[in-house]
């Protein structure tokens, strides 16, 4: 009599699933390299960002670009010139 079909996927799937003990390894090697690259980039980016606000103000979401930033100032001056 064979086995139901239930077994047959739990038991392909505990095998997909089984974590190899060597990549374990290497993955445990490898993470704090990958967390030392996360961090310095996420302060690149605060420090980045925190220098443009500390400039900027409250625009500095426009000059995070490198083209040139459309202001509140210039849609003032803009909406004065169609009065």
């Amino acid at each position: 009599m064979s086995k139901p079909p239930a077994l047959v996927i739990t038991k392909k799937l505990k095998n997909r699933f089984e974590m190899k003990k060597s990549r374990l390894l290497l993955r445990l090697i490898v993470s704090p390299l990958m967390l030392l690259l996360l961090v310095t980039t996420f302060l690149y980016y605060a420090i980045y960002r925190w220098t443009l606000f500390i400039r900027y103000g409250g625009e500095w979401i426009a000059y995070e670009n490198l083209r040139e930033p459309i202001t509140i100032k210039d849609i003032y001056d803009q909406l004065k010139e169609n009065q």
